[in-house]
């Protein structure tokens, strides 16, 4: 999980140095009227790299949820199987655990395949 951390405070740090890359790039456009070209293609490259900055951020935060969230089913799991003692559903009151009138081979299940049929390809 640290390592998720630093990974995610760097790409932060990174996408702060972009944004002020794209502002002083903005203050110099206002300034300079004849180099609105090349200005406009640094801008595309530096918006390209925020938004890729912008992207790993949002992944690497829903991973961390994820991560999270099956620490904390886990976690779950072992205080129930801890915790809880086994329930014998053989004597619960509802479910009779030996029924007379069960018989699995009284229903006969069709096991054969449906046959194959080809229509024409010409409707009639």
């Amino acid at each position: 999980m640290k390592r998720l951390e630093m990974r995610l405070t760097e790409l932060e740090k990174k996408q702060g140095e972009i944004q002020l890359k794209l502002d002083t790039l903005d203050m110099e456009d206002q300034g300079e009227e004849g180099k609105r070209k090349d200005l406009g293609r640094k801008r595309k490259v530096i918006l390209r790299e925020l938004v890729d900055v912008k992207i790993r951020i949002r992944n690497l935060q829903r991973n961390r949820k994820k991560e999270v969230i099956v620490e904390g089913t886990s976690i779950c799991e072992e205080t129930l199987s801890c915790g809880v003692k086994a329930i014998d559903y053989a004597d619960a009151q509802d479910i009779d655990a030996q029924d007379n009138n069960f018989n699995p081979e009284a229903v006969k299940l069709n096991s054969t395949r449906p046959e194959m049929r080809v229509y024409p390809k010409v409707p009639l």
